[in-house]
């Protein structure tokens, strides 16, 4: 009787929890968030709210998904875009009665950006580049807002918004920018503002640097003068029919500028040349130039000069070596130079000649001999034969279709 008793009681426990899992309520699925935005490295953590343990998450290689009862972490391994895009993914949660809540996640790249120091003048403004990143996470702080304030800024460029870190500098001194992420290893920009200076043009004036209000230059030569104060950007007025000016050159902490007189401009004659700052008019300086004529010849092979001898008259001998192509170039003077056939016809043993060089006569006292002139001062010759010299002659002064020497300086090229 006991023994039937206690089957009756455990069957009646057996069919009353049946009945209790047969009747278990099935819950909502709810996450406490379903979207993400992580930094490459970020991990993220949020609840499962409720639903039906337990849970299963797909994977997907650019994040690690982990689930501990109803707790859930990701974990952002990698971005495959560049710059400031980020990589989408989704990853699925089911429950045990097969709900299902999708997560959008977006992965973006650490941050990345031009870190170089920057050297400023005060009131300027420069971009800073952002190579990769997650621009809502980012995060600026300058030191020393009394030297430099920085900011996000846009630009549009095709159609595109581009992001970058403008940066102002405000006054003389030095700070560091800050850009962070809160995942990323802090980007660290140094920064030093220099006030801008009043510009002057300085100059070698007894082996000594110089500040220069005028200068006396010598036809033929090329000068370089040095340009301190101002930012760098700056702009050049002179007078292009007697002064040849070169590129502005940043040398160090100052700039140079090469210059040099025109052929043609006379003894004595002055011009000038004006320097001043892009944008201020008012920051400016002017050096007036002197012309010095000096009569003399360059002889350049493969663009370099060569260097000369003396004779025993001492004037310039120049040794080359057959074959090779020379160029002379007539220096100084206001008018027509010439190459003197000398003795019978070196010259056109050298072969071909520039079209401009004509033949001519030139007049040496009561005696005319023949010449070529050579109204641009300058003459190619190529193909030059070894034995053979010839000399050239500087004329000054053109009178009456003749030509009549005032001044003059011979130079003589010999071919080995």
């Amino acid at each position: 009787m006991k023994k039937l008793t206690l089957m009756l009681a455990l069957l009646i426990g057996l069919s009353m929890f049946s009945c209790k899992e047969k009747d278990a309520p099935v819950l909502d699925f709810k996450l406490s968030q379903s979207e993400f935005s992580l930094i490459v490295n970020e991990v993220a953590t949020f609840q499962i709210e409720s639903g039906n343990a337990p849970y299963t998450i797909s994977q997907d290689e650019h994040i690690e998904a982990k689930i501990n009862d109803k707790l859930i972490s990701l974990k952002a391994l990698k971005c495959d875009e560049s710059g400031l895009r980020a990589t989408p993914v989704t990853l699925t949660i089911t429950d045990k009665a097969g709900k299902k809540q999708e997560l959008k996640i977006k992965v973006y790249n650490t941050l990345d950006v031009t870190t170089q120091e920057l050297k400023l003048y005060e009131g300027q403004a420069t971009d800073i580049r952002i190579n990769s990143g997650k621009l809502e996470a980012f995060k600026l702080r300058v030191k020393d807002e009394k030297v430099a304030t920085a900011e996000i800024a846009s630009e549009m460029i095709s159609g595109v918004e581009l992001k970058k870190i403008r940066l102002t500098a405000k006054a003389a001194g030095t700070t560091e920018l800050i850009v962070s992420d809160a995942v990323s290893s802090d980007k660290t920009i140094k920064i030093s503002v220099k006030k801008i200076e009043p510009i002057s043009l300085w100059g070698a004036v007894g082996g000594e640097l110089k500040k220069l209000d005028n200068y006396t230059l010598t036809t033929g030569d090329d000068y370089s003068f040095t340009i301190k104060g101002g930012t760098g950007k700056f702009m050049l007025d002179y007078d292009k029919e007697k002064l040849i000016v070169g590129e502005i050159e940043e040398h160090g902490e100052d700039y140079i500028v090469n210059t040099a007189l025109k052929a043609g401009v006379k003894k004595d004659e002055t011009t000038k040349l004006k320097v001043s700052q892009e944008g201020d008019a008012k920051n400016f300086t002017e050096l007036t130039i002197k012309a010095d004529v000096k009569l003399g010849a360059k002889v350049l092979i493969n663009g370099k000069v060569l260097a000369p001898t003396k004779d025993e008259d001492g004037d310039d001998v120049y040794e080359v070596a057959a074959g090779q192509e020379l160029r002379i170039k007539m220096l100084g003077g206001d008018g027509i130079y010439h190459v003197k056939k000398s003795t019978g016809d070196e010259l056109l043993a050298f072969g071909a000649v520039a079209e401009d060089l004509q033949l001519g006569e030139v007049q040496y006292g009561q005696s005319k001999d023949p010449a070529y002139l050579i109204p641009r001062g300058e003459i190619q010759i190529k193909n030059t034969k070894a034995g053979t010299k010839f000399s050239a002659n500087l004329c000054v002064t053109k009178m009456s279709g003749t030509t009549v020497l005032k001044d003059r300086k011979w130079i003589t090229i010999k071919v080995k």
